[in-house]
Parts: C-alpha cells; sequence; structure tokens
C-alpha cells in the first residue's frame, strides 16, 4: 500500500465527504501541493513510534468514501499531527533506525498492536 496527503480547503474537505468522486479528483489534480510517501510510511510509523509521537499516519483521519480508500483530515488534525511531528527532533528518530529490525518484519508486527 501507499500513502500520499493532498492539500485540500476545509471547504473542499467538506465537498469531498458529500461527494466521495471529488477526492480523487483533488488528488489526481497534479496542481495541488501533496506528499507522497510511497510505501515509507510503515517505516515512518515504526520510527515515530518508536520516538513515542502519538499519532498513526495510516489510522488517523475519518473515512470519505465506504471502501475506506479516502480519508480526510481537519485542518484541527493537521495542526495537531504538525505539532507532534515538530516536537520530535530528527536526531530521535534517527537513533531509532534499525534496518534488520525493518527489513525482518519486525516494523509489521510493531505496526499492528
Amino acid at each position: 500500500m501507499t500513502l500520499s496527503f493532498t492539500r485540500v480547503t476545509p471547504e473542499e474537505l467538506g465537498r469531498a465527504f458529500e461527494d466521495p468522486v471529488l477526492a480523487e479528483e483533488f488528488v489526481d489534480d497534479e496542481s495541488r501541493p501533496y506528499c507522497f510517501l510511497e510505501k515509507s510510511w510503515a517505516g515512518i510509523g515504526f520510527l515515530l513510534r518508536a520516538a513515542g509521537a502519538d499519532m498513526d499516519l495510516y489510522e488517523d483521519g475519518d473515512p470519505i468514501d465506504e471502501d475506506a480508500t479516502w480519508f480526510g483530515w481537519s485542518a484541527d488534525k493537521v495542526a495537531r499531527t504538525a505539532k507532534v511531528l515538530d516536537a520530535v527532533p530528527v536526531e530521535v528518530l534517527v537513533s531509532h533506525y534499525d534496518p534488520a529490525r525493518l527489513v525482518g518484519g519486525a516494523a509489521i508486527r510493531d505496526f499492528s498492536y
């Protein structure tokens, strides 16, 4: 699975909740600012949990569609997440980096709790 974030306005997010087809249109609009984590989100999540950051990049957010393909993050959720990320120095994340655990699948087991 891959993970990405696309910036929308609060009004656009509200419209996407009303019409989930809009969520895909917003994500496909390459003129919008976005962050594409690809498949690295699980490793990033592993490092954040190891550092004690209370957030889950994959599970947080509110499902927009019935299949839970698209999730919406309110402006408040984005601001809270930014505060959590800002409070974790990159040196702390790096100190938890262990390629053997990531390659060995421990990150997946750790992620599932």
